[in-house]
């Protein structure tokens, strides 16, 4: 999947080729992960982020950021009793575009 937004920049940059693990769908910390969410238009969109924080009680919740703080980019935070299903999956590998 090519990038094509800044969000995770200097990680995952404009270019860079990413190769997702679809089976790696529990959340660790500092681990990079394909989220999909509504967006402030509310139509489906899908963003890549770093796991901050998961909170392994009820309510189980996942706080994902992205790298590029200085872009304005919020928090993600995900229930994931209700919300498993949004994470697709893991970045395994970053091909860094020339």
């Amino acid at each position: 999947m090519p990038i094509q937004d800044l969000s995770m920049q200097p990680t995952i940059n404009p270019g860079d080729i990413v190769m997702i693990d679809t089976t790696l769908k529990s959340p660790k910390e500092k681990t990079v992960c394909l989220i999909e969410h509504t967006d402030e238009d509310n139509k489906t969109a899908y963003s890549f982020r770093r796991v901050l924080m998961a909170r392994y009680h009820t309510p189980w919740t996942v706080i994902f950021c992205a790298d590029n703080i200085s872009a304005g980019y919020e928090p993600l935070l995900l229930d994931m009793n209700m919300d498993a299903d949004n994470i697709i999956g893991s970045v395994k590998n970053v091909i860094k575009s020339l």
